[in-house]
C-alpha cells in the first residue's frame, strides 16, 4: 500500500515537472515568435504543431505582410518569375488568414497590422484578397494599421473598404499608394480612438472624401487626432489637391509636404510642431492662427506669396522660414519682413 502511494506521488511529481518544463518551452517559443517576422512564424507553424499552438495562443500579435521588392524586368522569363513570387506571397498569407478565421474559439487581438506590396495588381482579384486581410484585422480590434500597395504603374489602384472607417479600436492609420472614397450614403465615418494619421501618395475621390476621413460632424478636425502628416496626396480626377484647412484643439503635430494646393490654413491651440514644404507654383497662401504652443517650425515654400501669422507662439526652440524675398509677411495683421517675424517668435533665424 505504501509502495503504491509512493509511486503515485512520484508520478504526480514527474507530471508537475513535465508540465512546468512544457510551460517553460512554450514561454521561450512565445518570446521567439514575438521577435520573428510574420513570414517566419507562418513557416514555423507549418513544420511544428507546438510552435503553431503557442503562436495561435498568444493573446495579441503583430502581423507584418511585407513583400520585399525586386525590380520588374523586361525579360518575359523574369516577369514570370516575379509573378510567381508575388503569387507565393499572396497565397502564404491568405492561407494564414483563412486558417485562423476557422478557429472561432481563439480570437487573437491584432495590435499592429502592416501590409506592404510592391507588385499590387499583378494577379486578378487582389482587391478581394486585401479586403479579406483587412476584415480579419478589423474583426480582431486592430490598433495600428500600416498599408502600402504600390502597383506596377506606380498608381494607387486599391480603394479602401468603407468598414475601415468605422473602427472603434484603430489608434494609428498609415496609408500609402491607396485610394480613399468616402461614400456619403454609407455609414458615417467614426474613428473615435484615432490619434495618428499618416497619408502618403494617397488619392482622394473628391474633397468630401478628404474631409470625411479627417473631420468631425462640425467640420473641425476629428478631436481624437493628435498627429497628422499629409505627403504628396492628390485628387483622383485632377492630380491637384485642395485648400487644406485644419481647425483643432487637440492636434500636436502637423506636416504637409509636396501637396499641390493653393492655400494651407491651420488654427490649432495645442500645436507643438509644424512642417510645411512645397515646391509647387500654385501654393500662394499660408495662414497660421492661434498656434500659441508651437516650439518647432519648418516652413519651406519657394513660391509662397503670403505668410500670415496671428497669435502665434513666441517661444520657438527651432525655426526655419525659407520663402521668397517678395513674399508678403503679416504678423498680427501688420506687414513685416521675415526677419522681424522670426525675432518676434523668439526663434533662431535659419
Amino acid at each position: 500500500m505504501a509502495s503504491n502511494k509512493k509511486r503515485k506521488l512520484e508520478n504526480q511529481t514527474d507530471s508537475k515537472e513535465t508540465n512546468e518544463e512544457r510551460q517553460l518551452e512554450d514561454d521561450i517559443i512565445g518570446e521567439i515568435l514575438r521577435l520573428l517576422p510574420t513570414k517566419s512564424s507562418v513557416l514555423m507553424s507549418f513544420v511544428s504543431k507546438q510552435w503553431q499552438s503557442v503562436w495561435f495562443a498568444l493573446p495579441a500579435i503583430h502581423l507584418d505582410f511585407d513583400e520585399e521588392g525586386e525590380p520588374l524586368h523586361d525579360n518575359n522569363d523574369d516577369d514570370n518569375h516575379v509573378v510567381r513570387q508575388h503569387a507565393k506571397f499572396i497565397n502564404m498569407f491568405s492561407w494564414f488568414v483563412g486558417f485562423r478565421k476557422k478557429d472561432k474559439q481563439q480570437q487573437q487581438l491584432v495590435e499592429k497590422f502592416r501590409i506592404r506590396m510592391v507588385r499590387y495588381s499583378l494577379l486578378e482579384d487582389e482587391a478581394t484578397v486585401v479586403d479579406k486581410w483587412l476584415r480579419f484585422g478589423l474583426e480582431r480590434n486592430i490598433k495600428e494599421l500600416d498599408i502600402s500597395l504600390l502597383g506596377g504603374g506606380g498608381k494607387a489602384g486599391y480603394t479602401l473598404p468603407q468598414t475601415l472607417f468605422t473602427s472603434k479600436s484603430l489608434t494609428t492609420l498609415k496609408l500609402e499608394h491607396v485610394t480613399v472614397n468616402i461614400d456619403r450614403h454609407s455609414l458615417p465615418v467614426s474613428l473615435p480612438s484615432l490619434k495618428t494619421v499618416t497619408l502618403k501618395t494617397v488619392r482622394f475621390n473628391g474633397y468630401s472624401s478628404f474631409r470625411g476621413l479627417l473631420s468631425s460632424s462640425d467640420g473641425d478636425l476629428s478631436p481624437s487626432i493628435e498627429n497628422l502628416s499629409i505627403v504628396s496626396c492628390s485628387d483622383v480626377g485632377t492630380d491637384m489637391f485642395w485648400n487644406i484647412s485644419i481647425n483643432s484643439s487637440t492636434l500636436k503635430s502637423l506636416e504637409v509636404i509636396d501637396c499641390d494646393c493653393r492655400t494651407i490654413s491651420a488654427s490649432a491651440g495645442n500645436l507643438e510642431s509644424i512642417t510645411i514644404v512645397s515646391d509647387y507654383a500654385d501654393f500662394k497662401l499660408l495662414n497660421l492662427y492661434g498656434c500659441s504652443k508651437v516650439n518647432y517650425m519648418d516652413i519651406r515654400a519657394r513660391h509662397l506669396g503670403t505668410f500670415n501669422v496671428a497669435e502665434f507662439s513666441q517661444s520657438l526652440k527651432e525655426a526655419t522660414l525659407d520663402v521668397p524675398n517678395r513674399c508678403t509677411c503679416l504678423y498680427d495683421c501688420k506687414l513685416h519682413d521675415q526677419r522681424y517675424i522670426l525675432s518676434r517668435i523668439s526663434a533662431k533665424v535659419a
